[in-house]
């Protein structure tokens, strides 16, 4: 099977926040398949990050932009920095400035190569490589000069989370957890070194335990350990011929006709701040022992298995209207998937790790919060089997999979019988969020445990059918027969049991589901077609 992309297009800096790329040109026969056939390009700097480029190696993304100043900046993020109020949190900002300075005029060019899986920006005197390694957790920034005449950089860190205070009321609301007070925790900038400047941000309280001891689950705390409490995200940058000039900027000490720069990226819950700083540390000393070339060649080798594995090229004769935006729309989305679906954690449906800032909000904020939406999220997964994208895949099984023995417990603790069901909202510990707006509610006078305070979402179970639905076509389509025993079988088991147990039957012997709801629209509804329909698709696939 294969897909490609549509043709080089050129986008003015006006053109970069429209809903449609310009000057889009049809892909001629012979480059059908060929992602590089739809690389973009850009002959203009960005006003701002909402001009950015994504680029990430499946777990740390970047959105890169150049300013009309000439320097470089652009946000890392990573699938499972979550914060203490359930937000998925921006690493930080990065600044590199170049001297002469980056020409954004005459011979102005940025390119996202997609077969390559970088992003070059040059001008007359200056080509520069922007790429986050496939296969090691860094970012890495090279440029070299093009006229012979040496280039000086500097790097400099621009965090915005600086002082501890609340977060907005439009904040809150979005959030995951409304158990704990919203707090904005800074970060931590690390204390200058010679080649190395650093920040981390702490998780110095968590709403884990008490989300858990909201909805009566608190049990799951025994065996489970707490994933956010003394989560420690963060990095350092090297660079060699580098010199830290204050705790947030690092200046080459002499010019040079190359430069390198390396941000190593971790995420770890670790006992104290100097235990993550040594693991980073160690971590970044282990990928530096790997030549560069040799780095960049795999991260290249990669990215070409990746678009050999599978493309979609819409054409024909005459060519339909429209083909070639379908064919480089579905690839450039697939591109944004490979950049962040292979980490510890599930792509988000509101903006995956690419969400930026703007005039009202800071790069933290993302409309819809930082739960999950099973009906939402699931659209960006059932493609991905029949592109072949397996390795994507896994974060969505995962999340369900570690959740499963926490929906055990809620399932007892609610209704008293066996089985597992999922929220369509939930947290990615599976549980509901708190909030009344997108979850079980935090007041619950007068309320039973497990009735949720959010009626779109009170009976909408719905989702852990579906998951099976999407199991089995991975095994059927893998015949991965370890996953069909492990993880398949023992998740179905659960899903049909809650379904099995949970309603009564009525006087011919049939279950007679009700109270239930049909998705979020219709909310008093006897047999509800979409669990009707899944379980009649699935059961028989299971016997």
């Amino acid at each position: 099977m294969a897909i490609a992309l549509s043709s080089i297009v050129t986008v003015s800096a006006a053109e970069k926040t429209s809903p449609m790329p310009a000057d889009l040109k049809p892909a001629t026969p012979s480059l059908a398949g060929k992602p590089d056939a739809y690389n973009v390009v850009w002959d203009s700097p960005s006003a701002d990050a909402r001009g950015s480029m994504p680029i990430g190696n499946g777990d740390i993304a970047l959105n890169v932009w150049v300013e009309p100043s000439g320097d470089v900046c652009f946000f890392i993020a990573k699938s499972d920095a979550w914060d203490e109020n359930m937000r998925l949190l921006k690493l930080n900002k990065v600044r590199v400035r170049f001297e002469p300075a980056l020409s954004t005029e005459a011979g102005f060019r940025q390119e996202l190569k997609l077969r390559e899986g970088v992003i070059i920006i040059s001008d007359a005197k200056l080509i520069a490589r922007f790429w986050v390694d496939a296969n090691h957790p860094v970012v890495q920034v090279d440029a070299k000069s093009l006229s012979g005449q040496p280039v000086a950089c500097s790097v400099s860190l621009e965090p915005w989370r600086k002082e501890k205070g609340p977060l907005r009321k439009e904040v809150v609301s979005s959030t995951g957890s409304t158990s704990l007070p919203a707090v904005n925790y800074p970060d931590v900038i690390l204390p200058q070194e010679k080649g190395r400047i650093g920040w981390y941000h702490r998780n110095v309280v968590s709403p884990w335990l008490p989300n858990l001891k909201l909805q009566k689950n608190e049990s799951i705390a025994q065996t489970e350990k707490d994933p956010i409490l003394n989560l420690t995200m963060g990095g350092i940058v090297r660079g060699a011929g580098f010199a830290a000039v204050s705790d947030t900027e690092m200046k080459s000490e002499k010019s040079a006709a190359a430069r390198s720069v390396r941000i190593h990226v971790l995420g770890r819950v670790t006992d104290t701040p100097e235990a993550w700083v040594a693991e980073l540390e160690k971590q970044a000393n282990a990928v530096e022992k790997i030549p560069d070339a040799e780095r960049l060649q795999k991260n290249g080798a990669w990215w070409k298995a990746f678009w050999e594995r599978s493309w979609i090229h819409v054409g024909g004769s005459p060519m339909p209207a429209n083909a070639d935006l379908v064919t480089r729309g579905y690839t450039l989305q697939r591109w944004i998937n490979a950049c962040g679906g292979r980490g510890g954690a599930p792509i988000k449906f509101n903006g995956a790790l690419f969400t930026v800032d703007n005039a009202h909000n800071d790069p933290d904020y993302r409309a819809w919060g930082g739960g999950y939406w099973a009906q939402n999220t699931r659209m960006i997964y059932w493609p991905m089997l029949a592109s072949g994208d397996f390795d994507l895949i896994q974060p969505w099984f995962d999340i369900y999979l570690k959740a499963l023995p926490a929906r055990k417990v809620a399932t007892k603790a609610y209704y008293g019988h066996d089985g597992a069901f999922y929220p369509e909202i939930f947290n990615p510990w599976g549980n509901y969020q708190d909030g009344k707006n997108v979850g079980y509610g935090v007041n619950r006078t007068g309320l039973p445990d497990g009735f949720v305070d959010n009626a779109y979402i009170r009976y909408h179970w719905q989702g852990g059918i579906e998951a099976v639905a999407m199991m089995l076509d991975y095994y059927d389509i893998t015949q991965d027969k370890k996953f069909r025993d492990e993880s398949l079988l023992p998740f179905a088991k659960e899903i049909i049991t809650f379904f099995d147990q949970h309603w009564k039957r009525d006087q011919n012997g049939k279950i007679r589901m009700t109270p239930s709801q049909s998705l979020e629209t219709w909310w008093t509804c006897v047999n509800p077609l979409p669990e009707v329909a899944g379980l009649r698709f699935v059961i028989p696939r299971l016997q």
